[in-house]
């Protein structure tokens, strides 16, 4: 199989003291519960080929403070929301005031999972 350009490998290790830093860069920011251990022996890598390159002033060694993102039109948009769903509940509750079950609601005959089985 041939590749449309050429590809160069290399064998390259994961230094224990690139992924030490990046473990407690992940604990640092509160991402070392959502980052897999291979994602940060990757980026373990990436840190690792950036000093093979002498790129090194371009990584971070230390988190940037953490600021809450809130959007200049925040509080009109999330009054905006919080009405349309209020009204959208109140449409909903005096269309099921007919004792009928409304279009695509789950109906307890049908649902198989309401069924008991017999113990084994």
């Amino acid at each position: 199989m041939s590749f449309p350009m050429d590809v160069k490998t290399a064998k390259t290790f994961i230094e224990r003291s690139e992924l030490i830093t990046v473990k407690n860069f992940a604990k640092d920011t509160g991402d070392f519960t959502s980052l897999s251990e291979v994602d940060m022996q990757v980026i373990a890598l990436g840190v690792g080929m950036a000093r093979l390159k002498k790129e090194q002033h371009m990584i971070r060694k230390e988190p940037m403070d953490l600021t809450e993102f809130r959007p200049t039109n925040f509080d009109t948009d999330y009054k905006r929301k919080f009405d349309e769903a209020a009204s959208s509940e109140e449409e909903d509750s005096d269309s099921s005031d007919d004792g009928k079950p409304r279009k695509g609601a789950a109906v307890d005959s049908d649902d198989e999972w309401n069924a008991v089985g017999n113990d084994r």
